[in-house]
């Protein structure tokens, strides 16, 4: 799109109200959500699935955004 990563980075939160990083951050959190109602896996495994590397991270903006924990998020 021929905008240097400063620019780009102030047009996308102009325009969609939120920083680009924060953007990937609550989609991919939405996307561990999604996960964990399949139950298919452990939390460890879904949040590296959706691109958290830090597990104690993972757990604390999953707890921002939710209000709970993880573990303690499909039965909420």
């Amino acid at each position: 799109c021929y905008f240097s990563e400063y620019h780009f980075m102030r047009f996308f939160k102009k325009y969609v109200g939120m920083s680009c990083l924060d953007y990937i951050k609550n989609l991919r959190l939405e996307k561990a959500a999604e996960l964990l109602e399949q139950g298919a896996s452990s939390t460890l495994d879904i949040s590296l699935s959706v691109g958290f590397r830090n597990l104690s991270y993972f757990h604390r903006e999953f707890k921002k955004k939710y209000g709970v924990t993880p573990k303690k998020f499909p039965s909420s």
